[in-house]
């Protein structure tokens, strides 16, 4: 049958469609006369089919199986009533659907967007979010069950929320947990640690997810906890006691922490704290940390003052087009680097490169000849040579699918990128200063 048993009772399925959970839809995929007198009953979350059709004019339902009851049924069914009688249907517009939205209401809901945006200090797309839309939907579905109702009446208080966020938060964690501590158990576990500071309060966070794959080989990358770090210093050993007491919190003992492996960076206060367990370093942490130090304003400066001098000016360029408003005149935007990103780097370097005319044909209007210091043909030469590590980095950062075997390919890889070749870009570049 199709999407299993037709168990619910006539009042179940009332209920159903009352509350959302299930709903009406037309079967487009049948020549056969009969669907123009029912509609098919299905999951409104999966669209499954329940098992049912509903009589459009009667709404009476009936058990349907494509393979075991087929349409005869529903051919003999006679409505009690009147053959006379209008079907809702025919009260609307047959150039507008059923389920169809006409267009001053999409206005109205546009304009609530944008003052929802305006007055709320919301960036435009949250109206583009997963969870916004969950509300929407609930938000429709009540009020097709009860009507014009209050909206004060329904959203709850923002501390309410709160509460509400650590209850799910403690549901989903004990659902994932059992699976966690079997693979840690097991030796099949890999922890990955972080700590970081809020720039503006000023407080610590250490973090923790764990990366295993299950009894299905499929692998799955979890984060454990993320929790405000005591206000002490960052000594390995009082991170070591952060740790450990967090564990002790899900129920993982300190005996069963050290069946995992951590991947970590090269701190040396993380390295301290974790010396007597299991750990290596995580490889792109390590290339971006080569890069970073290779890239450093002086070193580059002095080996190679070319590339130095287009970085820096098409930095400039970047941050002269954001802070004067034009970038928002140009098709696509421009990427800011990060500090601490490396990868970011390559990303503002290809923004500026892709539309390289068009940049400069803009500032040229403004009488602004900051792109002069930008030669293309270098920064096409300095995309090409960074990408492969660009794509290192990316590759090893994969969550969905297991890395470590990669390590030895891209180091391979970059080495031979590396070797010395008269007509490289890097001699290139050398020769020119």
């Amino acid at each position: 049958m199709e999407g299993g048993a037709p168990s619910a009772t006539p009042g179940e399925l009332k209920h159903g469609l009352s509350c959302g959970n299930y709903k009406l839809v037309q079967k487009t995929n049948s020549k056969s006369s009969v669907w123009e007198k029912f509609l098919t009953v299905v999951d409104s979350r999966t669209s499954v089919p329940e098992g049912h059709v509903q009589c459009r004019l009667c709404k009476s339902f009936f058990v349907y199986d494509s393979a075991k009851t087929g349409t005869p049924h529903l051919s003999r069914h006679k409505c009690k009533v009147s053959s006379n009688s209008a079907s809702i249907s025919s009260f609307f517009s047959p150039q507008c659907p059923k389920h169809s939205v006409p267009t001053d209401v999409k206005e109205k809901v546009t304009i609530a967007c944008a003052r929802l945006c305006a007055k709320d200090m919301r960036p435009f797309d949250v109206v583009s979010g997963s969870g916004f839309k969950a509300v929407a939907e609930e938000l429709i579905k009540i009020g097709a069950r009860y009507g014009n109702v209050n909206a004060q009446d329904i959203l709850p208080h923002p501390t309410t929320v709160s509460r509400k966020v650590a209850e799910l938060a403690g549901t989903l964690r004990d659902g994932i947990m059992p699976e966690i501590q079997l693979a840690l158990s097991e030796s099949r576990c890999a922890i990955t640690t972080d700590m970081w500071t809020d720039d503006f309060r000023k407080i610590a966070y250490a973090t923790a997810t764990a990366d295993y794959i299950d009894s299905k080989w499929s692998m799955h990358c979890r984060v454990v906890f993320t929790c405000d770090f005591p206000n002490e210093r960052k000594t390995g050993d009082n991170i070591r006691k952060e740790l450990v007491r967090m564990f002790m919190k899900l129920g993982v003992c300190d005996a069963t922490l050290k069946k995992a492996t951590f991947v970590i960076d090269q701190g040396a206060n993380i390295v301290c704290a974790l010396q007597t367990y299991d750990r290596i370093d995580c490889s792109a942490h390590v290339l971006n940390t080569v890069l970073r130090n290779t890239f450093a304003e002086e070193f580059v400066a002095n080996e190679v003052p070319l590339v130095s001098e287009t970085v820096q000016a098409t930095n400039a360029v970047v941050t002269f087009l954001k802070q004067s408003g034009l970038a928002s005149q140009l098709k696509q935007t421009v990427s800011q680097e990060v500090p601490t990103r490396w990868n970011s780097k390559v990303s503002m370097l290809k923004s500026v490169c892709s539309q390289f005319e068009e940049i400069e044909a803009l500032l040229e209007s403004r009488n602004n000849p900051i792109m002069e210091s930008v030669n293309k043909s270098t920064l096409n030469d300095l995309i090409e040579f960074l990408q492969p590590f660009k794509d290192a980095s990316d590759a090893l950062e994969e969550e969905k699918c297991p890395t470590l075997s990669l390590v030895v390919l891209y180091a391979s890889a970059l080495r031979k990128h590396l070797e010395a070749d008269p007509v490289s870009a890097v001699e290139q570049w050398k020769s020119r200063n």
